[in-house]
C-alpha cells in the first residue's frame, strides 16, 4: 500500500499538468500506460510544461527538450546519446568522467591487453560481457537483446546501451552499479 501510494506520488509530480499529447508522448518514451481517470484528472490541470526524472521536458505541445550540459563536462559529445541510452542527468557528470579516462570520448578505442577479450568503445566495456560463457551461453549483452557482437560495442549508441544494463546489473547484484569502471 505505502508502495503504490509512493508511487501514484511520484507520477503526479511527473506530470502534473499534461495535455493530452504530453501523456501521449510520455507513455511512448517510458512504455507505461496510463488508466483512463488518471489521464483525465492530469488533463483537467492548467496546461504546463512536464519535466521527466532524467530532465527531459514535454511542452503541452508535445515538443521534447532535452537539459543542456555543461560546457565543462568531460565527453559533452556523449551527453545527449547518453540520455537517449538510459542514462539520468544525475549520472551524467561520473559518467563522462569514466568514458573520458576509458576511451578519451573516443568510440573506436580498443585495448587488446585486457584479458578478458579486449576492452572496446566509449565505456571500454570488457569482452566478459559479450562473449559466450558458462553463466551466458549466448553472451550477457546477447541475452539482454543489446547487442548481436563484440564489434557492436564500437557503435556509441550500442556502448552507452551496454554500460547502462551492466550498471543496472551491478546495483541489483552487488547495490552498487560503477563497479566495472573501477567504482
Amino acid at each position: 500500500m505505502r508502495n503504490a501510494k509512493l508511487q501514484a506520488i511520484v507520477l503526479f509530480l511527473t506530470l502534473t499538468a499534461c495535455t493530452p499529447i504530453q501523456l501521449d508522448k510520455w507513455e511512448s518514451m517510458t512504455n507505461v500506460k496510463l488508466p483512463q481517470e488518471t489521464k483525465q484528472a492530469l488533463e483537467r490541470l492548467p496546461d504546463t510544461p512536464a519535466t521527466m526524472l532524467n530532465g527531459v521536458t514535454i511542452q503541452p505541445d508535445g515538443t521534447v527538450s532535452y537539459p543542456q550540459p555543461d560546457p565543462s563536462w568531460k565527453c559533452v559529445q556523449w551527453f545527449q546519446m547518453s540520455l537517449d541510452a538510459g542514462w539520468t542527468i544525475n549520472e551524467w557528470p561520473k559518467l563522462g568522467r569514466i568514458l573520458y579516462r576509458e576511451s578519451r570520448c573516443n568510440v573506436d578505442s580498443f585495448n587488446r591487453s585486457d584479458p578478458n577479450g579486449g576492452s572496446r568503445g566509449l565505456g571500454q566495456v570488457n569482452g566478459y560481457w559479450c562473449q559466450k560463457n558458462k553463466y551466458n551461453p549466448s553472451g550477457f549483452l546477447q541475452a539482454k537483446g543489446v547487442l548481436q557482437t563484440c564489434e557492436d560495442l564500437f557503435q556509441p549508441f550500442t556502448n552507452l546501451r551496454a554500460m547502462r544494463v551492466i550498471f543496472d546489473y551491478g546495483v541489483a547484484r552487488h547495490g552498487r552499479g560503477w563497479g566495472p569502471w573501477g567504482g
